[in-house]
């Protein structure tokens, strides 16, 4: 696979949020699916093209005091500490690119996001 291949690119993951396509093009969150691929190139100290594969239905998303918020699913997640994942369709200042910080149980993960005391869908 090379760079014409993926739907968007970008050298960092936190970069994610302004990727872009071939052609310059943003590419936000809500329009990358399942089987669009993206290129990194340096992500936990490697380059490689990524794909998303649905987990579980975010039903709650929970601010904790410390600028991170707790992610419940609606079935177990099989994260684990450090995995990257994608919210989307939650709600617009919740959707985006994050890593997992921390496994709470089988449906809750930690994330670093500063968030309302608690959001559900």
């Amino acid at each position: 696979m090379n760079f014409n291949d993926v739907k968007m690119a970008s050298y960092y993951y936190a970069g994610l949020p302004s990727a872009i396509n071939r052609s310059g093009t943003y590419i936000p969150v809500n329009q990358f699916y399942v089987r669009d691929y993206l290129w990194l190139a340096n992500f936990k100290e490697k380059w490689a093209v990524y794909s998303w594969k649905p987990i579980a239905e975010v039903i709650q998303v929970r601010g904790n005091i410390n600028d991170t918020a707790t992610i419940t699913f609606s079935k177990p997640h099989g994260l684990s500490k450090l995995d990257p994942i994608a919210i989307i369709n939650f709600a617009d200042n919740i959707d985006g690119y994050y890593i997992v910080s921390d496994i709470v149980n089988l449906n809750q993960i930690i994330i670093n996001l500063t968030a309302p005391t608690a959001q559900n869908t």
